[in-house]
């Protein structure tokens, strides 16, 4: 892998990236403290999109500082070659983790949900939608932190009109909402809030709720079908849990609740775990 040529930043390590972007890190001039660099890949630089998702990746993360949300420190757009420059987050994303360990512990994936859903809802303050919630974008440092990353996606209500009315999906397959798969999209935070519960789902589990060999299928599921629900798992699962999955997975985007919601319920149960499992409860 050729290195990117971004003026003022001398490439270190390649992190990897997608078809549009290569993520490397990096040493700033000025500076001994790495940062990582997104930037567009040379075959995809002179696509409109391209730039058109780095500059939303720097809008939001420059707009909404949270400690549960990857931190963006500069962007250079003015002129090519564009690049956003991210704080190094040490650590691993949760979908390599759930790889290596098959799923979490219930307080562990209570732990992620609740601090992801703390990122969702500064985003939602802010009046953004992240739009591609999923363990791929969530970093876990070796403490058990959280930050909700990559904010190409993210938007605003409306911004994205003309992609879906032309029936292009935004989003993750395995973690697309059920409005989103339909015909007229119905846009919003709630969208964020499905994918956080497949995603609480998936830690729980090692599995999604709506398992599909392809992305059609998955897609084809949500228009129809009712999600897998968390008592059909085998598993000894408490009450809130179960319920909290149900209320994030409600097909019905104007019955699921606001991430702010959610963080207030996935305290409770994480002050209920504890109180559980402490010698004084027994």
């Amino acid at each position: 892998m050729h290195p990117p040529s971004i003026p003022g930043y001398r490439p270190l390590r390649y992190l990897g990236g997608g078809k549009l972007f290569q993520v490397w890190e990096a040493r700033p001039d000025d500076d001994v403290v790495p940062v990582v660099l997104k930037t567009p890949r040379p075959e995809a630089a002179a696509r409109k999109t391209v730039l058109t998702l780095l500059r939303r990746e720097a809008r939001a993360g420059l707009r909404v500082r949270h400690p549960r949300l990857g931190r963006v420190l500069r962007a250079h757009l003015a002129e090519p070659p564009h690049a956003v420059v991210f704080e190094l987050v040490l650590g691993e994303s949760l979908k390599d983790q759930l790889r290596r360990v098959g799923r979490l512990s219930i307080r562990s994936a209570v732990w992620v949900a609740r601090q992801v859903a703390e990122g969702l809802a500064a985003l939602h303050r802010a009046g953004f939608v992240h739009a591609d919630v999923k363990p791929g974008n969530v970093l876990v440092t070796p403490t058990g932190a959280t930050k909700l990353i990559d904010f190409g996606f993210t938007h605003k209500r409306g911004e994205n009109r003309k992609l879906t009315e032309s029936g292009i999906v935004i989003g993750t397959a395995n973690y697309l909402a059920p409005e989103l798969c339909l015909k007229p999209v119905r846009e919003g935070p709630a969208a964020d809030v499905f994918a956080l519960g497949v995603m609480f789902f998936e830690c729980l589990t090692g599995t999604v709720p709506y398992p599909a060999q392809t992305a059609a299928e998955a897609i084809q599921l949500r228009q129809k079908a009712e999600p897998t629900d968390l008592t059909d798992v085998p598993g000894k699962w408490p009450a809130r849990v179960v319920e909290g999955v149900r209320a994030m997975l409600r097909r019905d985007p104007r019955d699921r609740p606001v991430a702010a919601t959610v963080v207030r319920d996935l305290v409770r149960t994480e002050i209920e775990l504890l109180r559980r499992s402490s010698p004084a409860a027994a």
